[in-house]
């Protein structure tokens, strides 16, 4: 588990890689103080579901997911993350991804999804969904 004093000791710290810790969740501590955090990676651990606190990352540029277990990604974390650049979501067990182009509107800049090995769907707000390969990694606007 992390500390519950964690951020507050790391407020400044720009990246963190917790990959390959065997991490069930997203513990509040982990996004709680992280003003400046750009680089996050979780690659290989047991994370089912991303908690909501991850908006909280607001100047967020990559975000390593892979080799988990998630499911799904919420619109919400979608939107918040406005800075986002890279998100890698490969290795997973996701089914239905929400449209970037849509939720992220207002964004002037690309992101790179990654989600290879998956079963992805892109979904948008009223329900339509479109495949999307298997190996495909797109840059989304």
């Amino acid at each position: 588990d992390i500390p519950h004093d964690f951020s507050i000791l790391n407020s400044n710290l720009e990246l963190l890689d917790l990959s390959y810790n065997l991490l069930s969740q997203l513990n509040v501590n982990l996004c709680r103080g992280f003003s400046n955090l750009k680089f996050l990676n979780l690659e290989s651990n047991k994370i089912k579901d991303l908690s909501d606190k991850l908006r909280e990352l607001n100047e967020l540029e990559y975000l390593n997911l892979s080799n988990n277990r998630l499911t799904s990604l919420s619109y919400e974390i979608c939107f918040c993350l406005k800075k986002l650049k890279e998100l890698n979501l490969s290795n997973n067990s996701i089914e239905k991804l929400p449209l970037f182009s849509l939720t992220r509107k207002y964004s002037t800049k690309n992101t790179t999804i990654s989600a290879s090995e998956n079963k992805v769907k892109l979904e948008s707000q009223n329900s339509k969904t479109n495949k999307i390969s298997q190996s495909q990694s797109s840059p989304l606007d």
